[in-house]
C-alpha cells in the first residue's frame, strides 16, 4: 500500500488452492494478461475551469512509469536510492526545453516525504541554473493516508497547506488553506473546503487521475489510496480578491467497467459561474 508508485496492473495470475478433493487433477494454472494502464483520454467541453491534455504511459521492465506524454509536453521519470526525479520538457525532450524539475524524496516505507521544484528560464545553462526553487513537505498518518502537505515558495514561505480527513478508509474532506505571501506572523487569506462520498466499490487506481480525487503528484502514489470509489464531491472554493478564476462547484462520477478494468468515467458537473459540464475520460491499457 505504501510503494511509492501504484502500478495499475488490473489482472492477476491465478493460483490453484492449496488443498484439492481425493481423486481430483490439479487444475491447469492459465497465465492471464498484465494489464498497465497506458492512455488517459480527457474530452474537453465548453467552459471547464480547467482541462487537462490526453496523456499516454511508458514503464520499465519494472513496470515503474517513466514517461508521461501529452499534447505539447513531455515528463520523464527517473528512480535512484530513495528518490524520484521528475522532469518536464515542453514541445520536445532537449536541455533547452527543460521547464521544471521535481525530485521527490522517500521514506522506508517508500512514500514521499518531501519534494523541491526547479523553475527554469529558456536561456538556462544546466539543471543547476534554475530560476526559482520551491518545495512540499508531507505528513501521514498511522495508517499511511497523507494527512497533511506545506507548500513552500523559495522554500521558505508557507503560502499554502492541505489537511485532509480520512473515515472508513476513505478520505471525506480535504481542506487547502491559503497564507499570505512572506507574512510574519502568518496570515491565513482563505480556504477551499471539498467533501467526498463514495460507492461501496472497491477502489480503482485510475480514479487518481479525476478531477479533485488524486493530490498534484499523479504519476507517483502518496501513500495508503482509498478504500472505494468518490461518487460526488462538493467544492467550497476561496475566491482571492486579486485574481478571480472559475471553479468547479460540484462533481458527479459514474464508472463504466469492461472485462474487469475501468473503462470510461462520466464527470457531470457545475461551476460556481454557473457551467454545466458533462464529459468522459477513457482508459486504455497495454497488456502482455
Amino acid at each position: 500500500m505504501f510503494a511509492a508508485l501504484y502500478i495499475f496492473a488490473a489482472c492477476s495470475k491465478k493460483n490453484s488452492p492449496d488443498v484439492l478433493p481425493p481423486d481430483t487433477d490439479p487444475p491447469t494454472e492459465v497465465d492471464t494478461p498484465k494489464c498497465l494502464l497506458s492512455e488517459i483520454n480527457y474530452q474537453y467541453q465548453p467552459n471547464m475551469p480547467y482541462f487537462r491534455d490526453p496523456v499516454t504511459l511508458t514503464y520499465d521492465s519494472l513496470n515503474r512509469i517513466t514517461q508521461r506524454q501529452g499534447i505539447n509536453t513531455y515528463i520523464l521519470y527517473s528512480y535512484e536510492n530513495g528518490k524520484v526525479i521528475h522532469r518536464m520538457y515542453l514541445n520536445s525532450i532537449t536541455d533547452a526545453n527543460l521547464t521544471e524539475r521535481y525530485i521527490y524524496t522517500l521514506d522506508n516505507n517508500g512514500r514521499i516525504v518531501f519534494h523541491t521544484r526547479n523553475e527554469y528560464s529558456s536561456d538556462h545553462t544546466s539543471e543547476e541554473d534554475y530560476i526559482r526553487q520551491d518545495s512540499i513537505d508531507y505528513q501521514y498518518d498511522a495508517e499511511g493516508h497523507l494527512i497533511g502537505q506545506k507548500w513552500y515558495e523559495l522554500g521558505l514561505f508557507l503560502t499554502k497547506e492541505t489537511k485532509s480527513t480520512y473515515q472508513n478508509g476513505n478520505m471525506i474532506r480535504r481542506e487547502n488553506i491559503y497564507y499570505e505571501y512572506a507574512s510574519d506572523p502568518l496570515v491565513r487569506k482563505g480556504a477551499d473546503t471539498l467533501t467526498y462520498t463514495y460507492d461501496n466499490s472497491a477502489w480503482f487506481p485510475e480514479a487518481y487521475y479525476l478531477y479533485e480525487v488524486g493530490d498534484d503528484v499523479r504519476d507517483i502514489r502518496t501513500g495508503k489510496p482509498n478504500m472505494n470509489n468518490v461518487v460526488s464531491i462538493h467544492c467550497k472554493m476561496f475566491k482571492d480578491t486579486t485574481i478571480y478564476y472559475d471553479f468547479y462547484k460540484s462533481i458527479d462520477y459514474k464508472y463504466t467497467v469492461k472485462d474487469e478494468k475501468l473503462e470510461k468515467v462520466t464527470m457531470t458537473a457545475t461551476t460556481t459561474n454557473g457551467y454545466n459540464i458533462n464529459t468522459t475520460f477513457g482508459f486504455e491499457y497495454k497488456c502482455d
